[in-house]
């Protein structure tokens, strides 16, 4: 029997983004011929797809030569005469290549094209990142996979794991709250702690919502300067795993913060969205949503520019993000709320 295996990416948004492309995979293939080698903490978005068997990836398995040693283990188990990597690393076709996987599908680069069999010809436009998934899972299956939505259910296992936090903050799954993802990781993509605390203020004051702030434990600092005296902001940062903050977003009226892991999540549960672009390339990686207002200065000559930290000297520092007014990213959200989409 024909066993296939697809390598998942290592982040939370490219994880979301693959989720038309290996849904697509799922259904096309054999049952139980299809294994996604994931992290660990990005069970909660495959492991409900029909016909998917789970490889975990723990923190320790994702980088580094110790992980590659792992990872080749793990593989060279099943014995996959297929497999299609999606991360863009030199490692991920490695550990294919050194797992015996017999064909290897995969965009070349990062110098690793020489452990693809299959490699897929460098795209001549700019596309989506789902849509290069797609075309991979596409080779991969030697037929063209249909495009499907972004979509992740939640569960009632996963409602029933939020409660508790619900109870805690006073909290109700009835659309009466408002998330925001206070901080990137990225430092070019931040708006800032006081900007969101005024926003965050202004919502409350104007709307009446609650403002849930989410994020890891490395952002909860930066959520207490938001949160302040605020009754009604509270801040979550580092107390949600990926199945309580996915069903956290599915109960919010409105997702706003930049081009994130989180911001995928939120599109995948249906949420709409505020986003603020900057640094990123919202032709590439901007969630996938028909309800969302992208906020993009693209009048300047560096936006999009894809780095982690901003170059650019003096008044032209971050600009991308400093242009964004309170006031601006405010009346996003009014239109949002007031749309009902």
């Amino acid at each position: 029997m024909e066993t296939v295996l697809v390598r998942a990416p290592n982040h939370l948004g490219d994880c979301v983004m693959a989720l038309p492309a290996i849904h697509a995979a799922a259904s096309f293939l054999p049952d139980n011929a299809l294994y996604v080698l994931a992290p660990d903490w990005a069970s909660v978005l495959y492991q409900n797809i029909p016909n998917v068997r789970l490889i975990h990836l723990e923190a320790s398995d994702l980088h580094g030569l110790k992980a590659i040693k792992r990872q080749v283990a793990l593989i060279r188990k099943h014995r996959f005469t297929c497999g299609g990597v999606l991360p863009p690393s030199f490692s991920s076709a490695l550990a294919l290549y050194l797992g015996n996987v017999r064909n290897r599908y995969g965009f070349p680069g990062e110098g690793r094209g020489i452990f693809l069999n299959h490699p897929l010809p460098p795209p001549d436009r700019i596309m989506h990142r789902s849509h290069l998934y797609m075309d991979v899972l596409s080779a991969l299956c030697r037929t063209e996979l249909s495009a499907g939505i972004v979509h992740l259910d939640i569960t009632e296992s996963m409602r029933e794991s939020v409660r508790s936090l619900y109870l805690e903050y006073n909290l109700k799954q009835d659309k009466s709250c408002v998330v925001i993802a206070p901080r990137a990781v990225a430092e070019s993509r931040r708006w800032g702690a006081k900007n969101y605390a005024a926003l965050a203020g202004k919502m409350a004051e104007r709307t009446g919502l609650r403002i849930i702030l989410l994020g890891t434990i490395g952002e909860f600092d930066d959520g207490e300067i938001i949160a302040g005296n605020n009754p009604h902001v509270v801040n979550l940062c580092g107390k949600t795993d990926l199945g309580q903050a996915a069903t956290i977003l599915a109960g919010a009226r409105l997702f706003v913060g930049n081009d994130s892991g989180l911001a995928h999540l939120a599109s995948a549960v249906g949420t709409p969205l505020v986003v603020l672009s900057g640094a990123d390339r919202p032709a590439e990686t901007s969630p996938s949503s028909d309800k969302k207002t992208v906020l993009l200065k693209d009048d300047l000559d560096c936006i999009s520019c894809v780095k982690n930290v901003c170059k650019l000297k003096g008044d032209r520092f971050m600009q991308c993000m400093h242009l964004i007014s309170v006031n601006e990213v405010w009346d996003a959200v009014r239109q949002r709320l007031e749309s009902g989409s």
